[in-house]
């Protein structure tokens, strides 16, 4: 099986506005940069990847060695279809769907969801609330339609039914760990206390003016 990666990745101006009562725009923009680099290099470090994708509009976000998709617009949906599209025509048997925002996920658990995906065709990660969706694999990669958004587990395990599947669903801790409020944001200062990319919040810091 050929699995392909994909990030969508907002343009920063546009990143984390959820975070704006807790965060002014520069310190926005950092954290988002930051937990997308973290995405980025625990997909790099999965073993069973056949390549890794980034969907943006900012093509200077995208590695050297990552392929660029770029975003047609019209919101994350619209991204994913669009990268799904472009990646099951190039050859890719299946993609995994990962949100730029988890920046506590690892490589093992990149590797458990590639494992879920070679027993069923579809595998969900949920978010912590096992509401939203943090990660899904689909193969083929246009299996069905991607439903991100407020309350997508239940959208996409319909989905996935209605295809005619059974999907995994794989609660993981890591890429269920999703930073869009106040109390995620205080998690993962703790959670990144002493790097270097999240020096930047700290209290003195996380005013707005």
């Amino acid at each position: 099986m050929s699995v392909w990666a994909v990030v969508p990745m907002k343009d920063l101006g546009r990143a984390k506005q959820r975070l704006a009562p807790e965060l002014a725009a520069p310190a926005r923009q950092r954290l988002a940069r930051a937990m997308y680099f973290d995405v980025l290099g625990a997909l790099a470090a999965a073993r069973g990847l056949a390549g890794i994708a980034v969907v943006t509009g900012e093509r200077d976000l995208v590695p050297p060695g990552l392929r660029w998709i770029a975003d047609p617009g019209g919101g994350l949906n619209a991204a994913l279809a669009r990268a799904a599209a472009v990646l099951e025509a190039q050859g890719a048997t299946a993609i995994l769907c990962v949100a730029a925002d988890v920046p506590l996920a690892s490589r093992d658990e990149i590797e458990t969801v590639l494992a879920a995906g070679r027993r069923a065709p579809v595998a969900i990660v949920p978010d912590r609330e096992r509401r939203g969706t943090n990660a899904l694999l689909l193969a083929p990669p246009r299996r069905m339609p991607p439903a991100f958004g407020e309350a997508s587990l239940a959208r996409h395990v319909a989905l996935a039914r209605a295809s005619g599947v059974e999907p995994a669903v794989v609660p993981l801790p890591g890429l269920g760990f999703d930073v869009d409020a106040a109390a995620a944001l205080d998690e993962l200062r703790r959670a990144t206390a002493g790097r270097p990319a999240y020096r930047f919040l700290t209290p003195a810091l996380q005013a707005v003016p």
